[in-house]
């Protein structure tokens, strides 16, 4: 009658998206440092990237986000390095202490660094960064 159904519904989708948003953020961050890690962000780990957050339900809803998080990062990596690796781990260090979404973010990173047909010494290295960062030990995931 009032639409408080509708409403409610919307409340939950919007709560929802805030509990997760910080572990899409941080799948695309780890992603774009994992790409960059060789000095070449190539279209098939970008595509990985993208495939990630778009073929998994509770990460789709930042589609549009995720592609701006995927600018936002690519642009600071290509200004200014060191400022994007700092800011970059500090957005995977937010997720640490979510297991789960910890662990997602690092499989995520290892299927975008295996995205152009394996892992690198430099991409191996940015990903024990990674998982430093999230609290985990990379030879669990691999």
């Amino acid at each position: 009658m009032f639409g408080w159904g509708k409403k409610a519904k919307n409340v939950v989708i919007e709560l929802n998206k805030a509990e997760h948003r910080p572990i899409a953020r941080a799948i695309v961050a780890a992603g774009v440092y994992i790409a960059a890690a060789d000095g070449n962000i190539e279209d098939s780990e970008v595509n990985t990237l993208r495939s990630v957050i778009a073929n998994n339900k509770t990460l789709a809803p930042f589609v549009p986000e995720a592609n701006d998080w995927t600018n936002e990062f690519t642009s600071l990596i290509q200004s200014s390095p060191r400022t994007a690796r700092l800011e970059i781990l500090r957005v995977v260090e937010a997720v640490r202490n979510d297991r789960d979404g910890a662990q997602n973010v690092l499989v995520a990173a290892l299927d975008i660094a295996d995205a152009n047909g394996g892992i690198g010494d430099d991409e191996r290295s940015a990903l024990t960064k990674v998982a430093e960062a999230l609290g985990l030990n990379l030879k669990d995931y691999e």
